[in-house]
């Protein structure tokens, strides 16, 4: 019986062994391990698609504009004329389009929003950046010191 368990547990250990040889290693990198560059391998990526730009944006005071600023995308209201495919009648309809806002970098902006949202604030302490949808689909972006 002692021969047959010394047999099984043999004939176990190498199966796993061959098992184990065939498997790929899932061993968890060890913290404060850095690859060598022939083991880094740089993988492609897909990114995300940049957000299309109203077009129809006014900029005013630029010279006010923050010191150092980076892009800052917001979305506001904008109503647009749409045709009814049923009735092929105009009609309005309130899409969200993407501005692009010069803001002091490494702040949070205090928002106030006014009119539904047709006048935004972004108050940043000695800066403050004004946004203004017109009925006529004008965006007004006016930078205040």
């Amino acid at each position: 019986m002692k021969n047959f368990n010394i047999a099984l547990a043999s004939l176990t250990i190498s199966t796993l062994l061959a098992g184990a040889a065939f498997a790929a290693p899932t061993l968890a990198p060890q913290p404060g391990y850095i690859p060598a560059e022939s083991e880094q391998k740089l993988q492609p990526y897909v990114v995300a698609q940049a957000p299309e730009l109203y077009s129809n944006v006014i900029y005013r005071d630029l010279r006010k504009v923050a010191p150092c600023a980076v892009p800052y995308l917001v979305q506001v209201p904008v109503e647009q004329l749409c045709c009814d495919p049923c009735t092929h009648c105009l009609r309005t309809e309130t899409v969200c389009v993407t501005i692009k806002l010069c803001v002091p970098p490494c702040k949070c902006p205090c928002v106030i929003v006014r009119r539904n949202g047709r006048k935004l604030i972004y108050d940043f302490g000695e800066y403050r950046v004004r946004v203004i949808v017109r009925n006529d689909g004008r965006v007004i972006v006016n930078y205040d010191a």
